[in-house]
Order: C-alpha cells, then sequence, then structure tokens
C-alpha cells in the first residue's frame, strides 16, 4: 500500500480587524472578548468610566441628600460636557476608521 498524502485544509482568511474603543484604530484581536488594542487604551477608557460615574454619584447624592440648590441642573451641564467629549471621541474614531478603510 502505498501512503495517501494528507488532505490539504482549505485556507483561512483572517478574522477582520476589531475597532479599539479608546482610540478607535484597527487591531487583530487573538481572543474573541477583546475591545481594546492595548491594555493602556483598556485601562485609559475604564478610567474615564469611573471619573464621570464618581462625579455624576456625587452630583446625584448632594442634590437628592443634601438638597443643593440646582443641583439638578449643574447634573445636566456634566451630562452635557461628558456628551459632548463622547461626540467629540466618536467622530475622531470615525475619522481614523475612514483614514484606515481608504489604505489600500
Amino acid at each position: 500500500m502505498t501512503a495517501q498524502p494528507a488532505p490539504s485544509r482549505p485556507a483561512t482568511t483572517p478574522p477582520p480587524p476589531r475597532w479599539c474603543r479608546e482610540c478607535g484604530g484597527p487591531f487583530y484581536a487573538w481572543r474573541n472578548d477583546m475591545e481594546f488594542c492595548s491594555a493602556t487604551h483598556r485601562a485609559a477608557y475604564h478610567k474615564r468610566r469611573y471619573k464621570w460615574g464618581g462625579l455624576l454619584y456625587d452630583m446625584v447624592i448632594a442634590w437628592r441628600v443634601d438638597r443643593v440648590f440646582k443641583g439638578l441642573s449643574k447634573m445636566t451641564q456634566l451630562a452635557d460636557q461628558i456628551a459632548n467629549e463622547e461626540r467629540a471621541r466618536r467622530k475622531r474614531h470615525a475619522e481614523v476608521k475612514s483614514q484606515q478603510e481608504r489604505k489600500p
């Protein structure tokens, strides 16, 4: 009997790049649950969320417990500031993504 050659496996295509939630740049994940291109970006994202969450928590407590004058309007201003920063980040992400997609 002659040895049969091993059946060739079809070539697999690499998975498409993912987009970092912090910088908006592309990266190739080696795990299914990756959302950031580096540990530095993951830490920066979570620090920012932690900071804004803490500020909102302090304002809510001051408004409801201490009955701070115009507390609700201060919370609304902070929420607007957070939203404006997030819009600017998303705009930068879209620009980075469009530049990466234009590259050959």
